[in-house]
């Protein structure tokens, strides 16, 4: 007597191809034939992050229905921030676009330090950061002062002013006047300008020879 049998056959798909696939549109695939989402792991890429850029089993594998497919999604690359503190303004972009970063917020600080040095940076130097991560700066800028008046002064008041107003005297002379002996009748810069800190004020004083 013939007899009939039903053998079981495990049910089998084949595994989608995810990679270039955002999570969540990969995590559709998967479940549409089938399988289960596995095991989430990330590695640094230049892909953009999130982006599947690994899975396992391979595509168009035969595996067994609920079996999990893992998934390896980017994230940026990261590198280390420059040292930027001392450098010129100019050279900012350049060397954070060789470091794989840009530019972000400039600011400027009055600072006895020379116009256009970089004083301070964020984030720090050396520190370990996304690809493409905007580091913000800030920049001296000269530290400005108004010239006071000095006419009719005597040397000592005058230059006592000259320091008072974070100024340095330079170079005094004299000059024939009519003037009380000893006064300033003329000073280089003029009266009411304003100039950077540590400027050179030169007097001219009045003499009767």
């Amino acid at each position: 007597t013939k007899v009939d049998l039903i053998v079981s056959r495990v049910a089998s798909t084949k595994t989608p191809n995810l990679i270039g696939l955002d999570l969540d549109t990969a995590t559709s695939a998967i479940l549409s034939v089938g399988l289960e989402k596995g095991k989430i792991s990330e590695r640094q890429s230049g892909s953009k992050p999130g982006m599947v850029i690994g899975q396992n089993p391979e595509p168009e594998a035969l595996i067994e229905k609920g079996s999990p497919v893992d998934l390896v999604i980017a994230k940026p690359e990261e590198v280390a921030t420059p040292n930027l503190i001392g450098r010129p303004e100019s050279e900012v972009e350049k060397t954070l676009a060789g470091s794989g970063l840009v530019l972000g917020a400039v600011s400027y600080r009055l600072s006895r330090q020379s116009p256009g040095i970089v004083l301070s940076q964020d984030p720090e130097p050396k520190k370990v950061v996304p690809r493409g991560t905007p580091v913000d700066v800030t920049i001296s800028k000269s530290q400005t002062v108004r010239v006071p008046d000095l006419t009719g002064k005597e040397k000592s008041e005058a230059e006592q002013l000259v320091r008072k107003a974070g100024l340095s005297r330079g170079n005094v002379t004299v000059k024939p006047s009519t003037r009380e002996e000893g006064t300033v009748i003329g000073q280089t810069p003029e009266p009411g300008q304003d100039v950077a800190a540590d400027t050179d004020v030169d007097l001219v004083l009045a003499t009767r020879r």
